[in-house]
Formats: C-alpha cells, structure tokens, sequence
C-alpha cells in the first residue's frame, strides 16, 4: 500500500490478435503474462510502461492506414517487456476476475 496514485490503463486485445501473438512469439509468454496475476515495477520500469502506452494511444488516435502493425508491434513490445521483467519472480494473483464491464468487447 503506498500512498502513490494508481493509473489504470485498459488495453483491449482481439482473440485475433493474442492467437497471432501466441503463433508468432509464444503461447506460453502470454499465457504467463494474461493469467491473472499482478506485478510490481521500479520506478524506471513504471515510466519505461507509462510511455509505452501513451505511444500507443497516440498511434491509435491518428488511425492512419498503418496504424494497426504498429499498434501490434507495440503490444508484442510491452507484453515481452512485462514478462522479462518478471520472470522468475514469485506469481501474486488477483482476488477475483475482472469485472465484465472490463472484459466485455
């Protein structure tokens, strides 16, 4: 408990895509990245992340025709990233699901 703010980041993933990811890097990164858990970062890692996203959110603002392979490479990116990160380092996981307002499509 740190009396730091919490921001939130939703980044919704088509079935598509996570089967490409799962194809074309490996099933089990990504199973290890999306089953539940939480992870904790440094400082360095938390703005390293921090700017990841907001890369990505202005890629997807400009929805220019190439949008979405840039997009992709950037997801590929931060989920690698999040699984060096932590690998090794004993899983915490969440109490309960998401809520179905978050993982709704």
């Amino acid at each position: 408990m740190s009396e730091r703010p919490y921001i939130n980041y939703l980044v919704k993933i088509s079935e598509e895509l996570a089967e490409e990811f799962c194809r074309e890097v490996d099933r089990d990164i990504w199973n290890d990245v999306f089953e539940g858990r939480y992870y904790t970062f440094n400082e360095d890692d938390i703005r390293l992340i921090e700017q990841m996203l907001e890369d990505m959110l202005y890629v997807y603002g400009r929805r220019a025709g190439y949008s979405d392979i840039i997009l992709k490479g950037q997801l590929y990116r931060l989920v690698i990233m999040i699984w060096e990160k932590n690998t090794g380092n004993e899983a915490e996981y969440f109490k309960s699901r998401l809520s179905a307002d978050i993982s709704a499509e």
